[in-house]
């Protein structure tokens, strides 16, 4: 049975999910948006609820690597046609 995924399309809460989380996959659900995926547990609800009461600390140069790492995978899916598509799972 598959786990729950968290899905968010804020690439910010994604950057930072991310340095603490594995990011199960992209879905780019227009050319220009893309929703990010991680497992569903009870890290990832604390993590987000951390993240929205600016209670997150997290390496300033670290979020922007991820960030950056973010903006990228998305430039290139669209870029090679994937522009609706993509895959969380």
């Amino acid at each position: 049975m598959a786990k729950p995924l968290f899905k968010t399309d804020q690439i910010v809460l994604a950057s930072a999910l991310a340095i603490h989380l594995k990011l199960r996959g992209v879905e780019m659900v227009s050319p220009t948006k893309a929703v990010f995926c991680f497992d569903q547990t009870k890290e990832t609800n604390e993590l987000v609820s951390k993240f929205w009461s600016n209670e997150l600390l997290v390496s300033p140069l670290v979020y922007q690597q991820k960030l950056k790492e973010l903006k990228t995978q998305i430039v290139s899916m669209s870029s090679n046609g994937n522009s609706k598509g993509g895959y969380c799972g």
